[in-house]
């Protein structure tokens, strides 16, 4: 579950990279590592607005469209460095009843796609419109904003708005003074 949690986590930076956004694509590699082996910054830019598609998903199109996308991330065969040799993404263990298949990510890249792929239920776009990382993975199917910050900020703006229209042209109570009772 932990590693879910950072996976989901690395999946929500990546995807809040915007295109041209030098020191975002630098924190996320010097954070992480190379997508992968030999990419350029304009293959982060790339893969971040393809990966973007998923989370405004709205017709049968768009769909296709992601599915394609990830297909063809895991369809590329990509060098994977000096003296490594190729490797399968998916191991069959035949007589493993726990565990009979399993994926092993090629690159961060095949890491992302296959975390986008177990994530999809749980897409979000946080409500905050001044949000500097609105995409995000919810924790639960109900949740609105992507940080605890965005929501206490969209709450403290409502209560503000509220007293504005309910309380605000109101006087004051007058308050009794402290001291002797009168009689």
């Amino acid at each position: 579950m932990r590693e879910l949690f950072k996976t989901r986590a690395k999946l929500r930076e990546f995807v809040n990279i915007a295109p041209g956004d030098q020191n975002a694509q630098v924190l996320f590699e010097q954070r992480y590592g190379p997508m992968f082996h030999g990419c350029e910054p304009q293959d982060y830019y790339v893969q971040a607005a393809k990966f973007r598609q998923a989370w405004t998903v709205k017709e049968p199109e768009d769909r296709e469209q992601v599915s394609r996308n990830l297909e063809e991330i895991f369809a590329q065969e990509r060098p994977l460095g000096w003296g490594t040799l190729a490797m399968n993404m998916v191991q069959v263990n035949f007589g493993d009843h726990e565990y009979p298949i399993e994926i092993r990510p090629r690159n961060m890249l095949d890491e992302l796609a296959f975390t986008l792929l177990v994530s999809a239920d749980s897409l979000g776009i946080c409500e905050n419109p001044e949000c500097p990382a609105k995409y995000f993975v919810a924790a639960h199917h109900k949740q609105r904003y992507c940080s605890y910050d965005c929501a206490d900020t969209s709450r403290k703006q409502a209560k503000l708005e509220w007293w504005r229209e309910n309380r605000q042209g109101q006087a004051k109570p007058q308050r009794r003074k402290k001291g002797r009772k009168t009689q």
